[in-house]
C-alpha cells in the first residue's frame, strides 16, 4: 500500500501501463466487511465509466481551440488517463458489484440523460466548467484518501492498488480542464454555474446507485445500518464532512487547483 505523502503529483509513476486483474470477489460486502463503504465504493465504481468518457468528449472537443503546445499536450494525456480510468472501473463493475447487483448499470438511467440534454444545452464553455468542477471534487477526494491509507486496510491488494493509482492521476491532472476552461476564454460566473450543475447530478448519481443497492439489499430494514452511514459519512470517520471545505475552496474568486 502507498504511504500518504505531501506531493502526490509524480507518485503515478509507481504504476506502470497495465490493467489491474481483479480476482473473482466472492464476498459481497467485499470492502472491510462493511455494508457502507462496499456500496460507497460500488456507487463510485459504477459511475465512473460513463463519466470519465463525458470528461474525454469536453475535452477534445477544445483541443482545435488551444493555442498552447504544452496545454493541448496535457490534454492528450489527460484523456489517455482518464480512458484507462473508465475502462478499469468497468472491469471492477463487472467483478464486484454485476455479481451481487444485476439490475444495477453504468448508462442508461434517466438523470445520465438529462445531464447529456443540461450538458447539450449550456454550451461548450459551462459543459467544461462541470467538468473542472467534477475534476476538483475527485483531485479532493484523492488526497483525502491517499493521506488516510488505513481506509483500505483489509482490502484486496489489486482494488487497493487501482484505487490510489487513480487517486494519483487525479491529483496530477487536477488543474487541466481548469486551465483548458480559463484559456478558451471562460469566467467565474461560468466556472460557478459549472460547478453548482456538476455538484447537483454527482450528488443526483450517488444517491441513485446507492439506494438502488439499499433497497436491493433491504438494508433499509437495519438500525445499525443507518448508524454506519451516520458515523461514515457525517461522524467520527466522517468523509464528507472532512471534504466540505476542500470542496467548497473552488468557489474563491482567485481559486486555482495548483495552490
Amino acid at each position: 500500500m502507498i504511504k500518504s505523502s505531501s506531493n502526490h503529483q509524480n507518485l503515478s509513476r509507481q504504476f506502470p501501463e497495465v490493467s489491474f486483474k481483479t480476482a473473482k470477489i466472492s464476498s459481497r460486502y467485499w470492502f472491510n466487511h462493511s455494508a457502507v463503504q462496499t456500496l460507497h465504493a460500488n456507487a463510485l465504481t459504477t459511475s465512473i465509466p460513463y463519466g470519465e468518457r463525458f470528461f474525454v468528449s469536453c475535452v477534445f472537443a477544445s483541443l482545435k481551440r488551444l493555442k498552447n503546445k504544452t496545454l493541448k499536450k496535457k490534454a492528450i494525456h489527460f484523456a489517455r488517463q482518464e480512458i484507462r480510468h473508465s475502462k478499469e472501473h468497468f472491469r471492477l463493475y463487472i467483478k464486484a458489484v454485476k455479481p451481487f447487483y444485476p439490475k444495477l448499470k453504468v448508462k442508461n438511467y434517466f438523470y445520465q440523460n438529462l445531464f447529456a440534454l443540461v450538458a447539450l444545452v449550456v454550451g461548450h464553455k459551462i459543459r467544461l466548467a462541470m467538468v473542472a468542477a467534477m475534476e476538483h471534487f475527485t483531485a479532493k477526494a484523492g488526497e483525502f484518501y491517499l493521506s488516510h491509507p488505513e481506509f483500505f486496510q483489509g482490502v484486496d491488494a489489486t482494488i487497493t492498488s487501482l484505487w490510489q493509482w487513480h487517486f494519483l492521476e487525479e491529483v496530477e491532472h487536477k488543474a487541466v480542464v481548469f486551465d483548458i476552461f480559463y484559456a478558451i476564454g471562460g469566467n467565474y460566473i461560468q466556472r460557478i454555474a459549472g460547478y453548482f450543475l456538476s455538484a447537483f447530478f454527482l450528488i443526483t448519481g450517488f444517491v441513485s446507485y446507492f439506494f438502488h443497492m439499499v433497497a436491493y439489499d433491504k438494508l433499509y430494514q437495519s438500525k445499525q445500518f443507518y448508524i454506519d452511514a451516520f458515523h461514515f459519512f457525517w461522524g467520527e470517520i466522517g468523509i464528507l464532512r472532512k471534504l466540505t471545505l476542500p470542496f467548497l475552496s473552488y468557489l474563491a474568486p482567485h481559486f486555482h487547483p495548483n495552490q
